[in-house]
């Protein structure tokens, strides 16, 4: 069945939603990183796929930006590897970038359509995510570097963080060290990252009753308001 809908809908992840009882019926969904996602209804007796819906029918996918693989070497020599999108039309070269570190160690980000990427590209920005490895110092030439680039502190509430850590878990079906979802441990990683953005005056945003968008357009008001200096 998987390989019938790959090859009913090119260049696209089709991941199963649900089944009938006897396996003759299905409801599917497509995604990308540049759509945010469609359903479909799947005869698959009679091979048969009928669109059902779009969920951001608003939103052309040939206007949002690719999200590309890439790969680079860590100072004790492990192979990271991440994603760069780059706004349509434009050069890599020479662009403001918003990196996104988050994630792991034990986690770190997959490909597809996230709303504040497209959100940041739209006004020009590459964005680069990347996983973030805690215990580690920070880069020297980050701090070093801090006339010219803008270091951003993200935090939530805990409370909030340790739901979605879990509902994520149970989402992908997954066992996870202990650590990610310790409540001790996520307190203390957030109380870490305040001190951190503290000691070298980072502008800090809490994004717990956020949306990704409203927290993309934060970020784009503070640089605008550092560039303006």
């Amino acid at each position: 069945m998987q390989f019938s809908l790959e090859d009913k809908l090119p260049g696209l992840e089709v991941r199963l939603v649900d089944l009938s009882k006897d396996e003759n019926k299905a409801i599917v969904v497509t995604f990308s990183d540049r759509s945010g996602g469609t359903y479909y209804y799947y005869d698959i007796k009679n091979d048969k796929l009928v669109k059902l819906a779009d969920l951001s029918p608003w939103l052309n996918p040939d206007e949002m930006s690719e999200m590309r693989p890439i790969q680079y070497e860590a100072r004790d020599g492990l192979i990271i590897h991440g994603y760069l999108t780059i706004p349509v039309g434009c050069e890599a070269k020479n662009l403001p970038i918003v990196v996104n570190p988050h994630g792991g160690p034990w986690v770190r980000d997959h490909w597809g359509f996230r709303s504040e990427i497209q959100y940041l590209a739209n006004r020009g920005y590459k964005v680069a995510n990347i996983p973030f490895i805690p215990n580690k110092d920070m880069p020297a030439q980050l701090i070093e570097s801090s006339k010219k680039t803008c270091v951003i502190g993200l935090v939530c509430d805990a409370t909030r963080l340790l739901d979605v850590r879990r509902n994520r878990i149970q989402s992908m079906h997954e066992d996870r060290p202990g650590d990610y979802t310790s409540e001790e441990k996520i307190f203390n990683e957030l109380e870490n990252s305040k001190k951190l953005f503290k000691k070298y005056n980072w502008p800090i945003i809490d994004v717990t009753r956020k949306s990704v968008e409203e927290t993309a357009a934060s970020i784009i008001k503070i640089l605008d308001i550092l560039n303006s200096r």
